[in-house]
């Protein structure tokens, strides 16, 4: 039954689905092991830690919705690397550092390309009065 509701989320396991508020929060854990480093391509398996990413995505009737994806922070191991953590990437879901999902940002980026700002216009616009702009229009964590 979850197939036909949920959006696909490939090499996640769909931990919770709660209701609060007319938000629906969709709690999901990355299964891959393995990551590679952004910087030099180099595949990672040591975990340093699990992070949460929140991600907005398009919203089901009329109920916005977030998707809260646990992923792994890996160790680059080597030695030469410039960084030493890195979180693993979301291809299918999100780009890097973005706060929402690629299907809402496709939404959001028609007919035109339009300014962040604007974007988060539209967003509030699509989700309606349950949505809270400061919600992701503050500061981004960086991975």
């Amino acid at each position: 039954m979850t197939d036909l509701l949920l959006p696909d989320l490939p090499g996640f396991s769909l931990q919770q689905i709660t209701i609060v508020q007319g938000v629906i929060t969709v709690l999901a854990h990355s299964q891959p092991t393995s990551g590679h480093c952004p910087e030099c391509g180099h595949l990672a398996s040591r975990i340093h830690s699990r992070d949460l990413r929140t991600l907005a995505d398009l919203p089901w009737g009329e109920h916005a919705v977030r998707l809260v994806v646990r992923v792994h922070r890996f160790f680059s191991t080597l030695a030469s690397g410039v960084r030493n953590t890195f979180v693993e990437a979301l291809p299918v879901l999100a780009e890097r550092f973005a706060c929402w999902t690629t299907q809402l940002q496709r939404v959001l980026a028609q007919p035109q390309t339009v300014s962040y700002g604007e974007q988060l216009k539209r967003l509030a616009d699509l989700l309606g009065e349950s949505f809270q702009l400061r919600t992701f229009s503050g500061s981004r964590t960086n991975e």
